[in-house]
């Protein structure tokens, strides 16, 4: 009995330290067959013959996957690429396999989305800055890389003369044929076949001009019909309209059609106030009662669209220096700019006694230091810039994330619809893939 468990137990070693013997002849032949792949490899790559060199790297990685050899093959993959021997396509499909190998690999990250964006998949690039996001991977280029998809952007073909905004995203433009509107994504409202469109207001209602001067909600609704002729009209609102017949300004009561008295500029009517400008100077009226709501002012800001105040913020002049007040003249901040831009509802550009331009919060707080040629308010989350002669956007770290290349630049819509220009009277809609 104790022979047989002495046989036993030696077979066992044996058997053991065959197989440790086995193992170990396995490693090494993997290990002498991977030197001798990745040997072939970077030979044929020497040789530029790349697409023999990529299948001595698949085979030296089947051995054993190596971050270093990877790198390898996917920089002799794009050496293929660049000599037109393998496709893009491909090329990609191996970058989406080794960030599927090792996520954590930076690297394969910014290769593949660095290689989207090459070919402008701007879809696939976005999708796949998502994944890198949610695995939790950050570099710099990534960073780069992120800026540059997320504020990608195209421009419309169709040329407009003219526009005018507003703050809720309509827009009233002209090409060569007449007057039409746009919505806020940038489609068409109506068609440019009106001798005029006034801006919008909130509601979308605007006067369109053709033959008859009519209101019209967005709807197609006639809200009212006008009963003279006028030169200029702003936002519709608490059912009055602001027009200007004869170079001067009234506010015409569509309810009634009667007109008010006349002045140098009449704004639209904010929240039952009307801002008027008679003799240089402007008051807010109270359109009810008749009542002067605040002490004269030697400026106030008008929106594109006519009205005073947006976002409860009104930017006017008093005692030489804008400052930010209520609607109803109420002070909120003091500042010693020399000039402000409207509020659209977020920071609010501003020029400095040194002639340079940046911006204050709604509290007047400084948010951006004074450091640009020109510039317009912050909206949908961009501000445009002068640098130089030229127009660019800003986001709200102060970092130019469209690139200075306008003639003119306006105001983007929540839904990343802006007009820009290239040159003097002409426009175009600049849209932005991922608003």
């Amino acid at each position: 009995m104790k022979i047989t468990n002495r046989i036993t137990a030696i077979m066992l070693v044996l058997l053991c330290a065959l197989g440790w013997f086995v193992q170990i002849e396995s490693t090494k032949k993997k290990h002498d067959t991977l030197v001798q792949n990745l040997e072939d490899a970077r030979n044929l790559r020497d040789k530029h013959l790349y697409q023999m060199a990529v299948t001595s790297y698949k085979a030296a990685l089947s051995c054993k996957e190596n971050d270093s050899v990877r790198s390898e093959m996917l920089e002799c993959m794009l050496q293929s690429v660049e000599d037109g021997t393998t496709t893009q396509k491909d090329y990609i499909k191996e970058l989406k396999e080794s960030c599927t190998i090792d996520p954590q690999n930076v690297t394969y990250w910014e290769l593949l989305i660095g290689a989207y964006v090459d070919e402008n998949n701007y879809a696939e690039a976005h999708n796949e800055l998502r994944k890198a996001e949610h695995a939790e991977i950050t570099s710099q280029k990534l960073d780069e890389l992120r800026i540059y998809v997320n504020y990608s952007n195209y421009i419309g073909s169709t040329v407009y003369e003219e526009y005018i905004a507003s703050p809720y995203g309509f827009t009233a433009v002209k090409r060569s044929v007449g007057w039409g509107s746009l919505l806020a994504n940038g489609e068409e409202g109506k068609d440019c076949i009106y001798s005029y469109v006034s801006p919008f207001n909130r509601e979308g209602t605007a006067i369109y001009v053709l033959g008859e001067t009519r209101l019209i909600d967005t709807k197609g609704v006639v809200r009212a019909i006008l009963p003279m002729q006028i030169e200029e009209a702003r936002a519709f609102s608490d059912g009055c309209l602001p027009v200007k017949i004869d170079g001067r300004w009234a506010l015409y009561h569509c309810d009634t059609g009667e007109i008010g008295n006349s002045y140098e500029s009449v704004s639209a009517v904010v929240d039952g106030m009307v801002a008027i400008r008679q003799n240089g100077e402007w008051s807010l009226v109270n359109i009810q009662t008749g009542g002067t709501e605040a002490m004269p002012l030697e400026d106030i800001k008008l929106l594109p669209n006519g009205e005073y105040c947006y976002g409860g913020v009104m930017v006017a002049k008093r005692n030489g220096a804008y400052g930010l007040y209520s609607n109803k003249g109420e002070l909120i901040a003091e500042t010693d700019a020399v000039d402000m831009e409207p509020c659209w509802g977020d920071w609010i550009a501003w020029k400095s006694k040194d002639g340079k331009w940046g911006f204050v919060d709604q509290k007047g707080e400084v948010t951006i230091a004074p450091q640009y040629d020109e510039a317009r308010s912050f909206s949908g989350g961009l501000a445009a810039v002068k640098i130089g002669d030229l127009w660019g956007f800003i986001d709200k770290e102060g970092i130019v994330v469209i690139r200075c290349e306008f003639k003119d630049a306006g105001y983007f819509t929540e839904k990343g619809v802006c007009m820009v220009s290239f040159y003097q009277g002409s426009y175009q809609l600049l849209i932005r893939r991922y608003p």
